[in-house]
């Protein structure tokens, strides 16, 4: 008689696996899904790591050009120019501090 390359019975296991290779099967993918879990989790701090680096450089990149802004304000001599560029300075900072704070609140969770 010739047997299947497939397994016993028709069961997909190899010659040899029985009821006893569930229990190790069953051990090792949840083994396999403890594994992948870890993985995401680090994954997942990694890009909480890599967000918050991100922000901080766009906060830094935000805060220069609002401190370049005061100047031009502070430089010239037209008080409608002032008014305009200090509102427009004033503007971009609170929109700015608003996204950071909320997208740092995000990236707590």
């Amino acid at each position: 008689m010739v047997e299947s390359r497939a397994g016993t019975k028709g069961t997909g296991f190899p010659h040899g696996a029985g009821l006893g290779d569930a229990g190790q099967l069953q051990e090792n993918a949840e083994a396999a899904m403890a594994r992948i879990r870890e993985l995401n989790e680090r994954a997942m701090a990694a890009a909480r790591i890599a967000g918050a680096a991100g922000l901080d450089a766009y906060e830094k990149a935000m805060q220069s050009f609002v401190s370049v802004e005061e100047r031009l304000a502070g430089a010239t001599q037209l008080d409608w120019v002032k008014a305009i560029v200090g509102a427009q300075a004033e503007f971009v900072q609170a929109i700015s501090s608003t996204y950071v704070d909320a997208a740092r609140e995000l990236l707590k969770q």
